[in-house]
Protein backbone atom coordinates (compact mmCIF):
# COMPACT_ATOMS: atom_id res chain seq x y z
CA UNK A 1 0.00 0.00 0.00
CA UNK A 2 1.06 3.40 -0.59
CA UNK A 3 2.18 5.85 2.29
CA UNK A 4 -0.44 8.16 1.94
CA UNK A 5 -2.98 5.58 1.77
CA UNK A 6 -1.65 3.70 5.27
CA UNK A 7 -0.98 7.02 6.88
CA UNK A 8 -4.84 7.46 6.01
CA UNK A 9 -5.98 3.81 7.01
CA UNK A 10 -4.61 4.48 10.31
CA UNK A 11 -6.13 7.79 11.04
CA UNK A 12 -9.24 6.28 9.86
CA UNK A 13 -9.34 3.56 12.22
CA UNK A 14 -8.06 5.64 15.16
CA UNK A 15 -11.12 7.87 14.51
CA UNK A 16 -13.09 4.70 14.50
CA UNK A 17 -11.98 3.64 17.83
CA UNK A 18 -13.08 7.07 18.97
CA UNK A 19 -16.44 6.90 17.72
CA UNK A 20 -16.41 3.26 19.30
CA UNK A 21 -16.08 4.41 22.55
CA UNK A 22 -18.42 7.10 22.14
CA UNK A 23 -20.89 4.25 21.12
CA UNK A 24 -20.22 2.42 24.55
CA UNK A 25 -20.42 5.66 26.53
CA UNK A 26 -23.95 6.73 25.31
CA UNK A 27 -25.09 2.68 25.67
CA UNK A 28 -23.93 3.44 29.60
CA UNK A 29 -25.67 6.78 29.68
CA UNK A 30 -28.55 4.35 28.27
CA UNK A 31 -28.44 1.97 30.81
CA UNK A 32 -28.09 4.31 33.77
CA UNK A 33 -31.07 6.31 32.26
CA UNK A 34 -33.31 2.93 32.71
CA UNK A 35 -31.79 2.09 35.63
CA UNK A 36 -32.95 5.86 37.34
CA UNK A 37 -36.06 5.54 35.94
CA UNK A 38 -37.30 2.04 37.16
CA UNK A 39 -35.85 3.11 40.72
CA UNK A 40 -38.13 6.71 40.28
CA UNK A 41 -40.99 4.47 39.02
CA UNK A 42 -41.02 2.51 41.87
CA UNK A 43 -41.48 5.44 44.42
CA UNK A 44 -43.59 7.65 42.44
CA UNK A 45 -47.29 7.32 41.08
CA UNK A 46 -49.96 9.80 40.19
CA UNK A 47 -50.81 11.93 36.97
CA UNK A 48 -47.36 13.54 37.24
CA UNK A 49 -45.89 10.59 37.24
CA UNK A 50 -47.85 8.79 34.36
CA UNK A 51 -46.72 12.49 32.43
CA UNK A 52 -43.28 12.33 33.12
CA UNK A 53 -42.73 8.40 32.33
CA UNK A 54 -44.62 7.98 29.08
CA UNK A 55 -44.18 11.62 27.61
CA UNK A 56 -41.04 13.21 28.59
CA UNK A 57 -39.26 9.90 29.80
CA UNK A 58 -40.20 8.04 26.97
CA UNK A 59 -39.06 10.76 24.76
CA UNK A 60 -35.88 10.69 25.94
CA UNK A 61 -34.91 7.43 25.70
CA UNK A 62 -36.19 7.18 22.29
CA UNK A 63 -33.79 9.72 21.54
CA UNK A 64 -30.88 8.60 22.98
CA UNK A 65 -31.62 4.94 21.69
CA UNK A 66 -31.71 6.56 18.17
CA UNK A 67 -28.84 8.05 18.26
CA UNK A 68 -27.58 4.94 19.26
CA UNK A 69 -28.38 3.07 16.36
CA UNK A 70 -27.19 5.90 14.14
CA UNK A 71 -24.08 5.71 15.70
CA UNK A 72 -23.75 2.50 15.22
CA UNK A 73 -24.92 2.88 11.57
CA UNK A 74 -22.21 5.02 10.88
CA UNK A 75 -19.93 3.00 12.69
CA UNK A 76 -20.68 0.42 10.13
CA UNK A 77 -20.58 2.41 6.92
CA UNK A 78 -17.09 3.39 8.40
CA UNK A 79 -15.64 0.18 8.83
CA UNK A 80 -17.21 -1.21 5.46
CA UNK A 81 -15.51 1.96 3.50
CA UNK A 82 -12.44 1.42 5.39
CA UNK A 83 -12.76 -2.20 3.67
CA UNK A 84 -13.26 -1.12 0.12
CA UNK A 85 -10.33 1.21 0.26
CA UNK A 86 -7.80 -1.43 1.45
CA UNK A 87 -8.89 -3.86 -0.89
CA UNK A 88 -9.07 -1.10 -3.86
CA UNK A 89 -5.74 -0.31 -2.81
CA UNK A 90 -4.00 -4.33 -2.74
CA UNK A 91 -6.20 -4.73 -6.01
CA UNK A 92 -4.08 -1.38 -7.18
CA UNK A 93 -0.87 -3.30 -6.20
CA UNK A 94 -1.38 -6.24 -7.58
CA UNK A 95 -2.06 -4.14 -10.99
CA UNK A 96 1.66 -2.14 -10.83
CA UNK A 97 3.32 -5.21 -9.96
CA UNK A 98 1.65 -7.13 -13.06
CA UNK A 99 2.55 -4.45 -15.04
CA UNK A 100 6.46 -4.28 -14.10
CA UNK A 101 6.46 -7.90 -14.98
Amino acid sequence: MSLNIDVDITQANEELEGLREAKRSLEKIIDDYVNVGNKMKENWSGENAYKFFNVKYKRYLDRLRGANDELKKLIKDIERTIDYIIEIERQNVGIVENQRR
